[in-house]
């Protein structure tokens, strides 16, 4: 009777336990299996050439031909960026109304995919180091892509949530114990990966990545909230970038088509972007270069869905007149020739990222979709930064910031450094992070800035500046706080 009953027990808890791994799997990216490791050297690759497509990696690449750019939204609750998508999160990001049903699917996904590579990451790094055939070096590449990913994703929950969790639905965690796994997840990184080499090329992960990847984590914890002073960790990790000789600033052609920009634009690839990751079955970015009303415009019309990255007046602001950048048909372009019974018409529109068009108005979609991460251009000015608050090198973050100011204005940085040296340490700060704001606004670091500084652009007396948080409005008339910077986390 005892053995029966025993049986039986045993029996409802196997089913039991069965019926939860079958939820769990409904429901959980398909891991590697602590039981299954890998067969071989070629199965553990290919298990973590897919940390490039889940994960973090997934959001960059993830768009819908209704809502528009997944990975704008922290654009887009700055207020900076607007959208003509009329479904999905945007229109609640852009009024601050972070109760939404829109934006709490918004975050239930961020935060799934997050877990997603997070997971993905732990997996391989139990599995890796029991896989039988690979040659050493081998096996620390593969281990630091995973660390690196793992560090990836955790920063980009960290900053979209503004907490941490020890794991999928667990216990909150300190800031500083969330920092510390990223901080230690890359410094591991950074002793495992090689350097970019022409066979590492931009489109895998390598050492210099992870450390530039380090050096904004340490900007980030020397702002608010945490306020820990990491300019000095900042600089000895960023400055052998700089060492390599491996990056350069695209520069300017002969004409404004041919500028360093358009270079960017066309070569997601070229020396200046330390990452490229590349799209196989999401629609292209392409798609949201033109206006909503573009649709009707011949052949240009066919493949377009609407803008979906319309800066504000207040962003356009950021650009002086000598400024490239701010130019027409350079990050943003406003006109379109359209062919009208026999006549050509000028068809005038809202900025719209012309960034995003790889290849002509003509061609939209023909080419597979690619994302440069991590310009040279972004690490000159983190370098910069933690030179100027370091206080180690004044003279070298003025260079630093020089050399990306002077490819904009066309001058030689010798000159733009001539008009910074004059500045106070507060007045080239400004300058720094409003330089940011010009450089890189599709790298959607906008939000992340104005949380670890809580300052916001205003146009004041005809002269931009940037003024306190608790200050601010955003051009649709919303008031900021560091609470409003996040999205909810439901979980």
């Amino acid at each position: 009777m005892t053995l029966h009953y025993t049986s039986y027990r045993a029996l409802a808890v196997l089913v039991g336990l069965l019926l939860l791994l079958s939820c769990k799997k409904e429901h959980a990216p398909q891991t590697p299996s602590k039981q299954s490791p890998f067969a071989d050297a070629g199965s553990a690759t290919e298990a973590v050439q897919r940390l490039y497509r889940e994960g973090l990696p997934s959001l960059y690449l993830d768009t819908d031909t209704e809502e528009g750019v997944r990975s704008a939204w922290p654009a887009y609750l700055t207020g900076l960026i607007e959208s003509e998508a009329h479904a999905g999160p945007y229109p609640a990001l852009n009024a601050a109304k972070l109760s939404s049903p829109a934006v709490q699917r918004l975050a239930e996904t961020v935060y799934s995919r997050c877990y997603d590579g997070i997971e993905l990451a732990d997996s391989l790094l139990r599995l890796l180091p029991t896989t039988k055939g690979l040659l050493a070096g081998e096996q620390a590449q593969l281990l630091g892509e995973a660390r690196f990913f793992r560090a990836f994703s955790r920063f980009y929950l960290l900053r979209s949530f503004g907490v941490v969790q020890e794991r999928r639905g667990g216990q909150a965690k300190s800031l500083e114990e969330g920092y510390q796994q990223i901080e230690q997840d890359l410094r591991s990184a950074i002793a495992l990966l090689p350097s970019r080499t022409k066979e590492v090329g931009s489109y895998r992960v390598h050492q210099d990545l992870a450390r530039v990847l380090l050096g904004e984590v340490y900007l980030q914890m020397s702002g608010y909230p945490l306020r820990q002073a990491k300019y000095k960790e900042a600089v000895a990790i960023l400055r052998p970038i700089l060492n390599t000789g491996k990056y350069r600033l695209m520069p300017n052609g002969g004409s404004e088509e041919h500028s360093a920009f358009n270079t960017l634009r066309t070569n997601p690839a070229c020396d200046e972007y330390l990452f490229t990751l590349r799209g196989v079955s999401a629609p292209s970015l392409e798609v949201y270069t033109f206006p909503r009303v573009a649709k009707s415009w011949g052949k240009v019309g066919e493949s377009l869905a609407f803008n979906a990255f319309r800066p504000t007046k207040l962003f356009m602001s950021v650009y002086g007149e000598g400024d490239l950048r701010g130019k027409d048909r350079q990050y943003f372009h406003s006109f379109y020739k359209v062919a009208e019974e026999g006549k050509t018409v000028f068809q005038i529109f809202d900025p719209a990222p012309w960034f995003w068009l790889r290849s002509t108005p003509e061609h939209i979609g023909t080419r597979p979709m690619e994302l440069g991460l991590y310009p040279y251009s972004e690490v000159l000015l983190l370098l910069a930064e933690a030179l100027l608050e370091s206080e180690e090198e004044v003279s070298t973050a003025i260079r630093c910031l020089a050399e990306v100011r002077g490819r904009a204005l066309q001058q030689a940085p010798s000159e733009v450094a001539l008009v910074l040296t004059s500045l106070s340490k507060e007045e080239l700060q400004a300058e720094l992070w409003l330089e940011r704001l010009r450089e890189l606004p599709f790298q959607m670091k906008q939000l992340w800035d104005i949380q670890r500084t809580r300052k916001y652009p205003k146009v004041q007396g005809g002269r931009l500046c940037l003024i306190p948080l608790d200050q601010a409005k955003t051009p649709q008339g919303q008031k900021l706080s560091p609470q409003r910077l996040h999205l909810p986390l439901l979980i």
